[in-house]
């Protein structure tokens, strides 16, 4: 990495760090019906599902390098915190930023609710690395996760990859996820679980179940 570029990240940590200083823990009461999401990693296609529940702030100031994943949940914490002015929101992440909203579910947070989507969450990857696992067994136990996914998902299938015999689709997430969790399988589909009307309308219906199951 440039200097340029730790210098950057360096000064994008340290507003996050004042912005969660200034926060405390006082959770804001609600004062819309209609829920905000803070969507982590935003695609199109999930947008536009949850722009019929709700507001939705969209959350894009990550990266992807080996060693990131520390400043990149400080800074979706101080985003949740920003984005909160109508109570506390709900975290949505898609692909990798699924991993992102699960690093931060680690602690309990006055700014975001414990419900939480997750769309395509990407279990296993293509390295022999622990901590897309890790993340989500370390997830705190109140949360109330929303996998929604697509039943021929290539980032929940390791079949005899590295001669690992390893469960999939479904049964992965189960595995591993230790909080209170419903699942949203998308028939036919990969690692885009949204591109198509069927997969919008069965994802909206499952967040409409998840955010009342919440309240």
């Amino acid at each position: 990495m440039s200097s340029g570029c730790k210098k950057r990240a360096a000064d994008a940590a340290a507003e996050a760090d004042a912005t969660i200083a200034a926060f405390g823990d006082a959770k804001r009461p609600r004062t819309s019906s209609r829920p905000t999401f803070l969507f982590c990693k935003p695609n199109q296609q999930v947008v536009e599902v949850l722009s019929r529940l709700g507001r939705v702030v969209t959350f894009s100031d990550f990266k992807t390098w080996p060693n990131s994943m520390p400043n990149n949940i400080k800074k979706l914490q101080a985003a949740a915190i920003n984005a909160s002015t109508e109570g506390p929101v709900v975290l949505v992440g898609s692909s990798f930023g699924c991993r992102v909203v699960a690093g931060l579910l680690k602690q309990r947070g006055a700014a975001w609710r414990n419900a939480a989507v997750m769309v395509s969450y990407p279990l296993y990857g293509d390295n022999a690395r622990s901590d897309r696992v890790a993340a989500l067994r370390e997830v705190n136990a109140d949360s109330k996760l929303l996998f929604h996914s697509g039943s021929r998902d290539e980032y929940l299938d390791r079949r005899g990859w590295r001669g690992q015999d390893v469960p999939t689709g479904r049964a992965a997430l189960e595995a591993v996820v230790s909080c209170n969790a419903t699942y949203s399988i998308v028939d036919g589909v990969g690692h885009s679980s949204c591109g198509s009307r069927r997969a919008k309308d069965q994802l909206q219906a499952a967040i409409v179940k998840l955010l009342a199951d919440d309240d």
